[in-house]
């Protein structure tokens, strides 16, 4: 598989996201395109964690495509 090479603004964008704890979008990190802002149907109520792990936390898991 091809490895995908973040540009310096996408990688802004992840810190950016992770200051304002914002969900940056969801989606393979190997594709050739990722779908910014697509939320996932996860119940905070009914759910509170997969909704911590994939919505709230989503900014960290993006960053550690870079580690």
């Amino acid at each position: 598989m091809d490895e995908v090479i973040y540009s310096s603004e996408f990688k802004d964008v992840i810190e950016l996201a992770k200051e304002k704890g914002l969900f940056l979008g969801s989606g393979n990190p190997n594709a050739k395109i990722i779908f910014i802002g697509k939320e996932g149907a996860i119940d905070r109520e009914k759910a509170p964690n997969q909704y911590e792990r994939e919505y709230s936390k989503n900014h960290f898991e993006w960053d550690l495509n870079f580690s």
